[in-house]
């Protein structure tokens, strides 16, 4: 069964802010087909969502929803874990699977992470200023099913009960933190494995499966290359960095063409 990378994304209300994130999602795309050439790619989105022709994915799920897509942005987080939550329960989830989001490239292949010995990888990072686990990257091994609905349908309740703040931001990695039991990982070093609710967990360290560039003294993010990152992860102001990051360091070619999703052609 090949690899799967499954990517949730909301085209955004404004044209232009939709362009530019299809964009982004082509970039991760052929980032992932130079390291794994054979991979899947899923698209996780609305079922009013307009996809462009031609957008890099093997499969689009749609999940379907009562309200619009600009109704979904104001609980984002909301509609994420909903998303997920439908998405395990469906064929398209058929082998290993990299739950992710479109700011990132991919620099090494993870399959050998897949071993047998979880149903759940989370990464997790020690700096105290952010929430330990993030939610950019999930490994799924869908052997144990059950075990895996049981994760995403707890993260959904938990954020289906949030107040609306959180429904919109960061209410996805705070379920996480409720579903491992603890949010102090300072001692923790490595692979570490885990069992919460019957699910096998395997937490990986951000450093390795969802590095990010660094921030200086103004809070702005530092261009320089992560070689020993599998997968790096452009989150907020780093996007801007995110094709400089492809074509000088990965050397993925890049040209913009009109007729192209987002504009641009990646190889």
């Amino acid at each position: 069964m090949p690899l799967t990378f499954a990517c949730f994304h909301l085209p955004a209300p404004n044209p232009g802010t939709a362009k530019t994130y299809w964009a982004l999602f082509a970039l991760m795309a052929a980032s992932v087909r130079r390291v794994v050439p054979d991979a899947e790619i899923h698209l996780l989105t609305h079922a009013e969502a307009d996809v462009p022709d031609g957008i890099p994915a093997t499969h689009v799920f749609r999940r379907a929803a009562n309200e619009s897509i600009k109704e979904s942005f104001a609980h984002l987080m909301r509609a994420e874990t909903q998303t997920w939550r439908d998405y395990v329960s469906s064929d398209l989830l058929r082998g290993p699977t990299v739950l992710m989001d479109i700011d990132i490239l991919l620099q090494r292949d993870p399959t050998a992470q897949f071993d047998g010995s979880f149903d759940i990888g989370l990464t997790y990072t020690t700096d105290a200023t952010l929430h330990p686990f993030n939610a950019g990257v999930i490994l799924i091994d869908p052997t144990r099913r059950a075990a895996v609905r049981t994760l995403f349908t707890s993260l959904d309740d938990y954020v289906a009960d949030l107040v609306p703040e959180y429904q919109e931001w960061y209410g996805d990695q705070m379920a996480l933190v409720d579903f491992v039991g603890t949010d102090d990982v300072s001692g923790w070093r490595g692979s570490v494995a885990h069992e919460a609710h019957g699910v096998r967990l395997r937490t990986l360290p951000a450093d390795d499966w969802n590095a990010t560039l660094a921030l200086d003294a103004d809070n702005k993010p530092v261009f320089a290359a992560m070689p020993d990152a599998g997968l790096v992860h452009f989150k907020g102001d780093r996007k801007g960095l995110m094709l400089r990051y492809a074509t000088e360091i990965l050397k993925i070619d890049a040209r913009q063409d009109s007729s192209a999703p987002g504009g641009w052609i990646f190889t």
